[in-house]
């Protein structure tokens, strides 16, 4: 009797184990995520007009789900943060405004209102994906001025399937 439980037991949990993994598969599959590092030179100015400047290390990570909808994201360690999507209702979540997006094989420019309880930032972001060079510059109603200026690791992840996938998202 205490054999057929075991066994049974053993039995249920590999199904178990197997259904996850195949769950795990079927999201990873559903998903593609590039990553890439960066550093930076930042310079934050405030209020009182005084100036702060250090190296930071963020990471851009692009991410193409399998709707083909686009996703960026960059964050830092204290001052930068970025985020860009295709999808309308996904800025609006993130309470993202006036999202406009200048997408060329050489240059991407970014710019957006984020808009959040007692705080409004005005982001521009510009990166090149070929050398690598990124600008970014955020201000907001609080007077922060914060910019920097950098480069992210090549090959940069994700570039063509960002350029294929976008492309395909915005042609008429």
């Amino acid at each position: 009797m205490h054999r057929i439980t075991v066994t049974l037991l053993l039995t249920n949990f590999n199904r178990i184990v197997a259904a996850c993994m195949c769950v795990v598969c079927t999201s990873s599959l559903a998903q593609t995520s590039f990553v890439t590092t960066c550093q930076a030179l930042v310079t934050v100015v405030d209020a009182q007009a005084s100036q702060k400047i250090r190296i930071e290390t963020f990471q851009l990570n692009i991410q193409r789900t399998e709707n083909d909808d686009l996703i960026v994201r960059m964050q830092g360690e204290t001052h930068i943060e970025f985020f860009y999507a295709t999808q309308p209702s996904v800025l609006s979540e993130q309470k993202i405004r006036r999202m406009s997006a200048d997408i060329t094989n050489q240059q991407w420019r970014f710019q957006y209102q984020h808009v959040m309880p007692q705080k409004i930032e005005r982001v521009q972001l510009s990166l090149n994906p070929i050398t690598g060079a990124v600008q970014y510059s955020q201000v907001n109603n609080q007077q922060q001025t914060v910019h920097a200026h950098g480069l992210c690791e090549l090959p940069l992840q994700g570039k063509e399937a960002f350029i294929e996938a976008h492309s395909r998202i915005t042609s008429p």
